[in-house]
């Protein structure tokens, strides 16, 4: 049987060749390459496991913005429309309710309801339950409008909602 030189071999794509790397790197069991895509899956579970922290400790502000970052990773890793940009809007989006921040969660909502629907359908039941849920903040933002409540505490809160909307609008615009 006749062997083929290595420049007669025809080349992998990167992808197998990281997968042929990491068998053989099993079989000398020296540690194997990671790929950048895996890099960005730990980098995006540790973000998200500070958010829960900071959740935990009092801090949604600080959640908020560390839910922002794995949002924007995912959109640099995955495009716009991927189940994993779902899964970051949705946790996203909580949080932000939580914080009565509805204007800004309708904003993140509206996002993952384009996505959904785009990644599963318009008939998926999550693209369903999305909208279900916009109609619910729709409600409760006109309940919070006629809370009542300082001027102060409004603009504040306005102003918040303001730099939450632009921080999001500015991440989607550079990341997709």
């Amino acid at each position: 049987p006749t062997t083929k030189s290595r420049a007669q071999q025809p080349s992998l794509n990167s992808n197998e060749e990281i997968v042929t790397m990491q068998v053989l790197a099993l079989f000398k069991k020296q540690p194997a390459p990671v790929s950048p895509q895996v890099k960005t899956i730990e980098k995006c579970v540790a973000l998200n496991d500070l958010a829960k922290a900071s959740l935990e400790a009092g801090n949604p502000v600080g959640a908020v913005s560390l839910f922002m970052q794995v949002l924007i990773l995912k959109w640099k890793t995955y495009g716009r429309f991927h189940e994993q940009v779902a899964d970051s809007l949705h946790r996203l989006s909580v949080n932000l309710v939580t914080m009565e921040f509805y204007e800004s969660a309708l904003c993140v909502m509206e996002e993952l309801l384009v996505v959904r629907q785009n990644v599963l359908g318009e008939g998926h039941p999550l693209s369903a339950q999305t909208t279900s849920v916009m109609m619910l903040l729709w409600k409760k933002l006109d309940e919070a409008k006629e809370k009542p409540q300082s001027s102060e505490e409004l603009e504040m809160k306005q102003a918040k909602e303001i730099s939450i909307i632009s921080i999001f609008q500015d991440g989607r615009a550079n990341s997709i």
